[in-house]
């Protein structure tokens, strides 16, 4: 049996028994659901849950936890994580971390997150329409996915009043650095990382050449050729390189 990644004797007080039976239980088809795939902090406020939870990869014991990853920066009692799915649906193509304080509310829409997800704490994702991740994807610490404006604007010459809602589309092996904010629009290549503090709101899939760090408000292309290191080995071995312990 697979072990939840990260979990330690603290995180294992946090865990829920009776929220993590009842959302595998109430969301999730029998066969997936005996298996116990989603492992649910006490510090989780399940708000509203007529939407659907899919799970499309082979299920297994704490492949999803909830309310765990992130809180080496936040108090997991005072950061409760928030999910509000109505009509709408939350995909796992595989396994995923969802940080403490995290926010998910899908009202009609559908947000997919690819395998191998980790969101830091107190992350925001709301979802109207659609927002894709793919897999092996970072989001770091106070950043937010919104593929909505919330408001309509109307033009005062010509009355026109624009859509609000719109898609975000990001691709495998991103890395969103801390506080950024990803808004309708936005598009990112496989392999991007954004720097912590950027607005992006428009598609880089067709201007950036690969490896790509932007930055700014509103984003631009600051460089090419650089990705995160993901493999933990290798991190193991620079931090040892560079004497960080």
């Amino acid at each position: 049996m697979k072990k939840i990644k990260y979990l330690n004797w603290n995180r294992f007080k946090r865990i829920s028994l009776v929220k993590t039976l009842w959302f595998n239980f109430y969301k999730l088809p029998f066969k997936q659901a005996v298996k116990l795939p989603i492992v649910v902090s006490k510090y989780t406020d399940l708000r509203k849950l007529s939407g659907d939870i899919v799970i499309k990869s082979e299920a297994y014991f704490g492949m999803i936890t909830i309310g765990f990853a992130g809180d080496d920066t936040v108090s997991p009692k005072s950061n409760r994580v928030f999910i509000y799915i109505n009509k709408g649906r939350l995909v796992f193509e595989g396994k995923s971390n969802i940080g403490c304080g995290n926010v998910i509310r899908i009202n009609h829409g559908v947000l997919t997150l690819g395998n191998d997800f980790t969101s830091g704490a107190n992350v925001k994702f709301y979802c109207w329409n659609k927002i894709s991740i793919g897999r092996t994807c970072r989001v770091a610490w106070e950043s937010q996915i919104l593929d909505t404006n919330f408001h309509f604007l109307k033009n005062l010459e010509t009355g026109e009043v624009g859509n609000i809602f719109g898609e975000i589309i990001i691709g495998d092996f991103c890395w969103i650095g801390n506080r950024c904010s990803l808004t309708k629009k936005a598009a990112l290549p496989n392999h991007t990382t954004v720097a912590s503090n950027s607005f992006v709101n428009k598609d880089f899939r067709q201007i950036a050449l690969g490896n790509t760090i932007i930055a700014g408000s509103p984003a631009k292309i600051q460089a090419e050729g650089y990705e995160r290191v993901f493999n933990k080995d290798e991190e193991k071995r620079l931090k040892s390189r560079f004497n960080i312990v």
